[in-house]
C-alpha cells in the first residue's frame, strides 16, 4: 500500500507536463526559424555598383532684352 502511494506521489501532472512540453517545442521552432529563414531567402548580391556623375554648373539661359 505504502509503495503504490510513494509512486502516485512522485507523477507530474498532465497539465505541466503539457506546458513543458509546448515550452520545449516553442525554443526549437524558434531556434530553427533562424535557419529556416536563412536557407529559404535569397542571397544579396554585394557587387552593386555606384555610377557617380561629376558635378556641372548650372546651365544659363539667355533670354531677350525685354524692352
Amino acid at each position: 500500500m505504502q509503495a503504490q502511494a510513494t509512486l502516485r506521489g512522485g507523477r507530474m501532472s498532465i497539465g505541466l507536463f503539457v506546458a513543458l512540453m509546448a515550452l520545449v517545442i516553442t525554443f526549437l521552432l524558434g531556434g530553427a526559424s533562424g535557419y529556416i529563414v536563412k536557407a529559404l531567402t535569397a542571397p544579396v548580391s554585394n557587387g552593386t555598383q555606384v555610377v557617380t556623375v561629376p558635378h556641372s554648373e548650372p546651365q544659363r539661359t539667355i533670354l531677350p532684352n525685354r524692352a
